[in-house]
């Protein structure tokens, strides 16, 4: 029976001892994810008072605690991206698609931050392809849509931009038609540099369509028209410079060619002098070339006609009066 007993004292010993151990963790220690937790709000702290060093050291402690805080290694490439080291940056990012079970949120931030990256080593199809992967999880991503019009834009690729426009259109439920109208302008310009002349004005034409008070789009409308005319012009001086036999056949070709230059820039004038009339504060842009394409068509004297037609509607334009002058 005592035997019994000096048992029951010693396992009530042990008892209370862990109790006491127990009870001095719980409540005397910290709390890992509450010190996780501190620890994150003061690298944001220091990120935001642009302290860059100290908050990734504070992300780098984050991550050997918790290797699971996704958000912690997302700030980390971005403070690498931030300090111009784009493949560091890169790196970190990529790797985070390696692990498994990813939430779509982050996963969503993953792809946002690799789009930056890729923007930033100036590698703008695939920071494209990140952000056509926001769309795929969330279609309605504003800042994924915004952000590849942005892409689409510095690669001269207007019709793209123009598509992911009105997609922007129907997220926000606002249509900006100035806008839509000034981007299908720029399409025209792109257009008329690869010398697709006709498919130029049609993109012009629409945008005057989409904004009626557009009347820069006369200005770039006789502008297609001049260019198409140099360039069939330029045929006809070519065939001139290869024709060292003077070859009749050849000199008739050629002087169609100035022919058919001439009659097209014809179509450039009216559309210059629609331009002049409606914004005359930009009569300077084109009262020059106006002059040049008429003498070019021996119509010169036809200069005063338009002038005294415009100066009737713009009494007080300088430079109209000047030029009538």
């Amino acid at each position: 029976r005592r035997y019994l007993m000096d048992n029951l004292f010693y396992i009530c010993i042990i008892v209370m001892a862990v109790s006491i151990i127990f009870l001095f963790y719980f409540y005397k220690q910290p709390n890992n994810s509450s010190t996780v937790k501190d620890l994150y709000y003061e690298a944001l702290d220091m990120l935001l008072a642009g302290k860059r060093k100290s908050a990734y050291k504070i992300f780098k402690d984050i991550t050997k605690n918790d290797s699971n805080n996704i958000k912690a290694y997302l700030y980390l490439g971005q403070i690498l991206r931030e300090g111009a080291d784009y493949k560091g940056a890169l790196k970190v990012h990529k790797n985070l698609l390696l692990r498994d079970n990813i939430k779509n949120y982050d996963l969503m931030l993953i792809y946002k931050n690799l789009s930056l990256d890729y923007y930033s080593l100036k590698d703008l199809e695939e920071s494209i392809s990140f952000c056509d992967k926001i769309l795929e999880i969330n279609k309605s991503s504003e800042w994924a849509v915004i952000q590849i019009i942005k892409l689409y834009k510095e690669l001269d690729d207007w019709p793209n931009a123009i598509k992911y426009l009105k997609m922007f259109f129907d997220i926000s439920g606002k249509i900006d038609k100035r806008k839509l109208a000034l981007y299908k302008i720029q399409s025209g310009r792109n257009l008329v540099r690869n010398n697709e002349f006709e498919e130029a004005r049609e993109s012009f034409e629409k945008a005057f369509e989409i904004d009626g008070n557009l009347f820069i789009t006369y200005y770039f409308i006789g502008n297609s028209y001049a260019s198409e005319s140099n360039a069939i012009y330029e045929k006809g001086a070519k065939i001139d410079k290869e024709n060292i036999d003077n070859s009749l056949s050849l000199e008739e070709e050629s002087k169609q060619f100035k022919i058919e230059a001439e009659k097209v820039l014809t179509n450039a004038v009216p559309m210059w002098v629609h331009f002049i009339e409606n914004v005359p504060e930009y009569a300077w842009m084109i009262l020059p070339t106006l002059k040049d394409a008429l003498q070019a068509l021996n119509e010169y004297e036809k200069i005063e006609k338009y002038l005294i037609q415009i100066s009737k509607k713009n009494t007080n334009n300088v430079d109209i009066l000047a030029h009538l002058a």
